[in-house]
């Protein structure tokens, strides 16, 4: 027998002062020969499918239809084969001639090629520990590989990714004797050619015929591994509804996302708070790259120039556009609130309809009190000055309406000043080339600015909901005016989530004042229950960047419509569909939603996971008695939400546990305890 030795050697991995996995240790320990197969078991590529590749360079050159035009080429290729040398193995060379009769074609596109699968593969380094093993043991390593890519490129990228081979046997060598491991052939071939017994040998591959069955029908030993896209679509830990949603798409979009999460997933990314990072890394990341690229391609339509964002959401979008490297269109931070935009319009009668119900709110109740009102809105109280005070909202509206002269007087010098930022933010650019961008909902900011500078103005939102101010000029990308209403009925009975992803820990701004030629934010003084909330928002920020840096060098060419639809859908299943750890985690974390004020409770008050309803066109009118007629409201809001009529001692005990715990753990503590309380009637009896 032949001595074999190996020329590369390496330290093994210590952990906790042992010696690194004894028991694979031992198995190769047996064997003088360690094989493996390299694609999807050394080496694997950073997308969802081989075919990945093929649609990447489409994208990246603008040749459209060549990922489908390349498959074709080398399922001819193999059947020329075929019908040529009984193979249906083929070489790079032989695809390329079919693909493009010019060649200096052939020799570019397979050049392309080539670079195309050096960016994408990366070493699996769950196998990777099992060769470096093999190398401690001074074992002979060998591949062997049923790849249309000569046996020399194969090497280069092995050793590219740290891995040197003894020896590489390739299916694309021996194409015309149709050798090759699908159908076991090449495996007594190896024994010749390495003068040795196939019990010398062990294989690693990740194919169940041509690396397990067919090897071991050769007499060699073989173990079947996974891959690092079989080890993501399997963990239960994370919505795999999700993820199958975007792995169904099948497009350059999905091959690169999953792909990027595929090579996070093996790198242990989500091994700790993996609802959170899922959300943070996928949910939000996703929806933030569909956003960001819908205005980019609209504003290039549209012709517009310059892109405001919205404080406090544009902070976020800001460093996700920064992170991007957009260039291609001036964008800056804007200060604003509800209460920044809304309250200038005290001074505009015509207005006083929008304004008054956002900025003295009804209040189930609770008594008015104007002087109140006026130092919760931060406005000046003049000292002449006369409360109002009622009990009857409608009055109260009323009265305070009736005050031109006195609101014409308090927000005057706050309205010019306001004016005055607006005019130095846009600058020399037409408003007609200026584009405001927040999160969205009812718009009553972008409908004050509107009032204000008595011009329709672009805007871009994640969604606008039902009854929400509209012009032509204003987009929602996700969802407008309440359509598509399947999703924007999901999205509004979840909104909490979206806006956790655009929060940020910045104050919000009450006012604008001018400091010289300069313009000032005044800032809210932030409450302990807000600041609690940034530990959350940081940590699915972290996440979300984490996605950001991923995706970035495929950004520019990805399809806006295709991210938009991806998005759509992936926050359609969380809302609807959460896994019971995203209820959970997302569910417990606190959230206002009057933006700077104290009212926090958990996301779980307001999240409902029922899919949303959506009544069928016309729908035939049921003449039936109702079954809840005599019903009290109270009753048939129990019954909605609980499938039942709650009694009186649960309703109080759900009154008092949602707000602390949330409704999903308080289902979970009145059930355990109704539970133990029959037990023990039981056993009282």
């Amino acid at each position: 027998m032949n001595e074999i030795k190996s020329s590369h050697t390496v330290k093994l991995p210590v952990k906790d002062g042992c010696v690194y996995n004894k028991s694979i240790e031992k198995f190769i320990s047996h064997f003088e020969i360690v094989s493996f197969d390299v694609f999807d078991t050394l080496l694997f590529r950073k997308t969802l499918r081989p075919e990945g590749i093929f649609h990447y360079i489409e994208c990246k050159t603008n040749d459209k239809g060549f990922a489908e035009r390349r498959i074709k080429a080398e399922e001819i290729a193999r059947n020329i084969n075929f019908m040529r040398h009984k193979s249906h193995e083929t070489t790079l060379t032989d695809i390329y001639q079919v693909l493009y009769e010019d060649f200096v074609q052939q020799t570019q596109g397979m050049e392309r090629e080539l670079d195309a699968e050096r960016h994408f593969l990366r070493c699996y380094t769950k196998n990777k520990e099992i060769y470096d093993i093999a190398r401690s043991l001074n074992k002979k390593i060998i591949a062997i590989s049923d790849m249309y890519l000569p046996a020399e490129t194969i090497n280069e990228f092995l050793e590219e990714n740290g891995i040197f081979v003894d020896e590489i046997f390739c299916s694309s060598t021996y194409y015309k004797e149709n050798i090759y491991k699908g159908n076991g052939s090449i495996y007594p071939l190896v024994c010749r050619e390495l003068n040795i017994s196939p019990e010398q040998i062990v294989h690693f591959g990740d194919n169940y015929n041509s690396d397990l069955a067919q090897s071991i029908s050769s007499g060699i030993s073989a173990v079947h591994t996974s891959t690092v896209m079989k080890e993501l679509l399997s963990d239960s830990r994370l919505n795999l509804d999700t993820i199958n949603i975007i792995k169904d798409k099948n497009n350059f979009e999905s091959n690169i996302i999953l792909g990027l999460m595929a090579k996070r997933h093996t790198e242990g990314y989500f091994d700790k708070n993996p609802s959170i990072k899922m959300f943070g890394y996928l949910y939000s990341g996703l929806l933030m790259i569909a956003f960001i690229k819908n205005i980019l391609e609209i504003s290039k339509k549209e012709n517009i120039k310059k892109i405001l964002l919205m404080t406090r959401d544009g902070f976020v979008i800001k460093r996700v556009m920064d992170a991007l490297g957009i260039s291609d269109i001036d964008y800056e931070i804007f200060w604003s609130s509800r209460r920044m935009c809304l309250a200038p319009l005290l001074s505009q009668p015509s207005q006083y309809d929008l304004a008054f119900p956002i900025l003295f709110p009804y209040r189930d109740g609770a008594s008015y009190n104007l002087k109140n009102d006026l130092e919760r809105l931060y406005l000046k109280v003049p000292v002449d000055f006369k409360n109002i005070e009622e009990d009857d909202y409608a009055t109260y509206i009323d009265k305070i309406k009736n005050m031109d002269v006195f609101w014409s007087h308090v927000i005057d010098d706050e309205r010019d000043c306001y004016l005055g930022y607006l005019e130095e933010e846009i600058g020399s650019t037409p408003l007609s080339q200026v584009a405001f961008v927040d999160v969205g909902w009812g718009l009553s900011s972008h409908q004050a600015i509107d009032a204000l500078l008595n011009k329709e103005i672009t805007g871009f939102y994640v969604g606008t909901r039902e009854g929400a101010y509209a012009t032509p000029k204003i987009h929602g990308i996700l969802f407008q005016e309440g359509k598509p209403t399947e999703l924007s009925n999901a999205i509004m009975s979840g909104v909490e989530l979206v806006e956790l992803m655009f929060s940020d820990s910045s104050p919000s701004a009450i006012r604008m004042k001018k400091d010289g030629q300069k313009y000032y934010p005044v800032l809210e003084t932030r409450n302990a229950a807000d600041v609690s909330r940034d530990w959350y928002v940081h940590e699915i920020h972290h996440y979300m960047m984490d996605f950001i840096s991923d995706i970035s060098p495929y950004f520019s060419i990805m399809s806006a419509d295709t991210l938009k639809d991806m998005s759509a859908e992936s926050m359609f299943n969380i809302i609807t569909n959460a896994t019971s750890n995203e209820q959970e985690v997302l569910g417990e974390i606190p959230h206002a939603r009057e933006v700077g004020h104290s009212n926090f409770l958990p996301i779980s008050n307001w999240w409902r996971m029922e899919k949303p309803h959506v009544e069928p066109a016309d729908e035939p009118q049921d003449n039936s008695p109702d079954p809840q007629a005599g019903w009290t409201q109270a009753e048939k809001d129990s019954f909605a939400l609980y499938g039942r009529i709650l009694p009186r001692s649960e309703k109080i005990g759900r009154q008092v546990l949602n707000p602390i715990v949330g409704k999903n753990r308080a289902d979970w503590l009145i059930k355990t305890w109704n539970r133990n309380k029959r037990k023990i009637k039981s056993y009282m009896k």
